[in-house]
């Protein structure tokens, strides 16, 4: 933050109109205090990668619900669920 504050005027600062950031509040947090006026926009990558995990999560979670027979229904079942069209 001291970076941002000291090598750029307060004027510079106000012009800047957006920062990428990923998901991390202090990042948030920091843009909002030094860069008044930017909007902040959430990297794809992050997006992405929160939501394969919840739904990795959500397939783990049902696929150990089920006995051992019908788990193998699910065999390969993250690739079926995340393949691309």
């Amino acid at each position: 933050m001291e970076y941002f504050t000291s090598s750029l005027s307060k004027e510079q600062r106000e012009q800047v109109e957006s920062f990428v950031i990923d998901m991390w509040t202090p990042y948030k947090s920091a843009i909002e205090e030094v860069f008044p006026h930017a909007k902040i926009v959430v990297d794809k990558f992050h997006i992405v990668a929160l939501i394969n995990n919840a739904l990795d999560s959500v397939r783990k979670s049902e696929q150990f619900k089920l006995g051992k027979t019908n788990r193998r229904k699910f065999y390969k079942s993250r690739l079926t669920i995340t393949k691309t069209w």
